[in-house]
């Protein structure tokens, strides 16, 4: 289930050596991130590209890079055997 959710990046101070500096500052509440599986207190990993922010638990992050590590060792194995 996709949705798309619009939220209004606030301005936030920030001090720094040369002053003070105004930056975006998002703030994501609701029962919406409930309903996706994310908990209070879950630990999250969030990847950025341009433009583009994604939200994952860590736990997922893990398990996918796992999964890949396995491919991986799979496929060097297949290559061990070829050459």
């Amino acid at each position: 289930m996709k949705q798309t959710r619009k939220i209004k990046l606030q301005p936030k101070s920030r001090e720094q050596s040369n002053g003070q500096k105004v930056v975006p500052w998002l703030n994501v509440r609701g029962c919406w991130l409930e309903e996706l599986g994310f908990k209070p207190g879950d630990l999250v990993e969030i990847t950025t590209r341009e433009k583009l922010l994604i939200i994952q638990p860590v736990s997922q992050v893990q398990e996918k890079r796992s999964g890949y590590e396995k491919e991986l060792r799979a496929m060097k194995q297949q290559l061990k055997k070829l050459l």
